[in-house]
């Protein structure tokens, strides 16, 4: 009876330990996931503060390199906001394992993109402090989706 007590509790803990430690990963991975909401917040409001400056200094019709910059920036906005999403409903529900690895391709994407826009932006023939002005707001959005990439990429290697 003894033995047959002991492997019963042997059994339950191998039962019952992948899906605490599964709870507890989910749990640990909320403090990640709201620096990472942090930063993409932020890198959206900066690429949407380019946009607004972009327009207001009439950038685009200056230089069709700069157009054709601000449309793959805009995509990347998109990108960034569906990454955002993605994140904000993981407060409700925790994020499975593919679903973290489907936000790490979705920010690897609008990264991809916005340095895409960098590039085009450099190659603009105006080169003015308008333009270098776009391009560290550019930049600055790039280093926080960067910085949001690593904490993801931390969280899908923990799983």
């Amino acid at each position: 009876m003894g033995r047959i007590a002991v492997v019963l509790v042997v059994v339950l803990s191998l039962v019952t330990m992948p899906v605490l430690s599964v709870q507890a990963a989910s749990s640990n991975n909320a403090p990640a996931l709201k620096r990472v909401d942090g930063l993409l917040d932020r890198s959206l409001r900066e690429l949407r503060a380019a946009e607004r400056f972009a327009d207001q200094k009439h950038l685009g019709r200056i230089d069709r390199t700069t157009d054709q910059g601000m449309k793959v920036a805009r995509s990347a906005e998109k990108t960034i906001d569906n990454a955002l999403r993605m994140v904000r409903r993981a407060g409700e529900k925790p994020l499975t394992k593919v679903q973290h690895e489907q936000l790490e391709r979705v920010v690897t994407r609008a990264q991809h993109e916005l340095r895409q826009a960098e590039a085009i932006l450099d190659k603009a023939t105006q080169q003015g402090e308008d333009f270098k002005r776009l391009r560290e707001m550019f930049t600055r959005a790039d280093q926080q989706l960067d910085e949001a990439l690593k904490i993801v990429h931390q969280v899908v290697a923990g799983m």
